[in-house]
């Protein structure tokens, strides 16, 4: 059996179909290779976009309180700059002697008594001098209190901290009285000054 050019022809409408079908596998592969990676890209793209806009916005409404802000930190600045709460003195053996002539004032008057005072090494805290002592007094309870309460309210700021209380009674100069309770108090004392030298 021979086959000629003449039976290898095909007829009109199975040359259209064909032609249809190899246009359409010429567009599927068209279509997955090259453009649809295209239209993922575009919509990462314009994803990216969108949040960098976005991102923009948020900048811009920060940086419009960049003024407002730089003159509130100019003014916590300046308010700092003359408050009170910190000890006068800029080195450390003035600042040592300023906080034990603080200590030994509000112990007598509160009317307890100063049995030591010792003052340890100052350091370097978040860009001020920090100097601590441990304080020895003794006195009843309402001395005690009183005590605490004007070192922790008045100025300069004292910061109180590992404190050990030990009472013990005292005899009464009438018998028909309770004894009163005297109290030897241990603490530490602290108080900053303003990045003097050391």
């Amino acid at each position: 059996m021979s086959f000629d050019a003449a039976s290898l022809t095909l007829s009109q409408p199975y040359r259209r179909a064909l032609a249809v079908a190899l246009l359409l596998a010429v567009a599927a592969v068209i279509a997955t290779g090259i453009v649809l990676p295209a239209i993922a890209q575009f919509e990462a793209l314009a994803g990216s976009v969108a949040e960098s806009e976005a991102a923009l916005q948020r900048f811009t409404a920060v940086g419009s309180r960049l003024p407002r802000l730089e003159a509130e930190d100019a003014a916590l600045k300046r308010a700092f700059a003359t408050q009170g709460g910190f000890l006068r003195a800029t080195n450390d053996s003035l600042i040592a002697a300023e906080l034990q002539d603080r200590i030994k004032r509000v112990v007598e008057q509160n009317g307890a008594q100063l049995r030591s005072t010792q003052i340890l090494p100052a350091r370097e805290e978040n860009g001020f001098r920090k100097v601590t002592a441990r304080v020895d007094i003794v006195g009843n309870s309402d001395a005690i209190e009183r005590i605490w309460y004007a070192m922790e309210t008045g100025a300069p700021f004292l910061f109180i901290d590992n404190f050990d209380i030990e009472g013990r009674p005292l005899p009464p100069h009438d018998r028909s009285l309770r004894p009163a309770i005297e109290l030897q108090t241990r603490f530490e004392l602290s108080a900053y000054a303003r990045g003097g030298a050391p």
